[in-house]
C-alpha cells in the first residue's frame, strides 16, 4: 500500500488520510505484540486480525486515490490526441477534399530555341 500512496504523492494527491490509517495500523500492531509478551494470545490474535483488515481497507482506498489522481492524467492525454486528431483531420480535408492548397500543374509548350 505504501509504493501506491507514494505513486499517488507524486501527482500531488492528498495522501494525509491513508497516511494517519497506516499509523492507526503500527498502534494496532504494537498493541498485539504488547499482548503477546503478556501472554493474552486472544487479544494479540483480534488485534492482528483488526490490523490485517484496516491494512485491506487502506489498500482499497489508496488505489482508489491513485485512480483518482491519474484521472486527470488520462484525461489530459486524452484531449491531446483528440485535438491532433481533429487538426489533422482538418488539413487532410483542406488539402484533400476543398484542394485550395493543391492544384494541377498546368501543361507548358516546348520551345526551341
Amino acid at each position: 500500500a505504501t509504493s501506491v500512496v507514494e505513486f499517488a504523492e507524486k501527482f500531488r494527491a492528498n495522501t494525509d488520510r491513508v497516511w494517519k490509517e497506516m499509523g492507526d495500523v503500527e498502534a494496532t500492531v504494537a498493541d498485539a505484540r504488547n499482548a503477546y509478551l503478556d501472554h493474552r494470545f486472544e487479544d494479540c490474535a483480534r488485534d492482528m486480525e483488526d490490523a490485517e483488515n484496516m491494512v485491506s481497507q487502506i489498500g482499497r482506498d489508496a488505489i482508489k486515490l491513485k485512480d483518482a489522481a491519474l484521472m486527470w492524467v488520462f484525461i489530459t492525454e486524452w484531449l491531446a490526441v483528440f485535438g491532433v486528431s481533429m487538426i489533422s483531420a482538418f488539413m487532410l480535408w483542406t488539402v484533400m477534399v476543398r484542394r485550395r492548397f493543391y492544384r494541377e500543374v498546368s501543361e507548358t509548350k516546348y520551345r526551341s530555341i
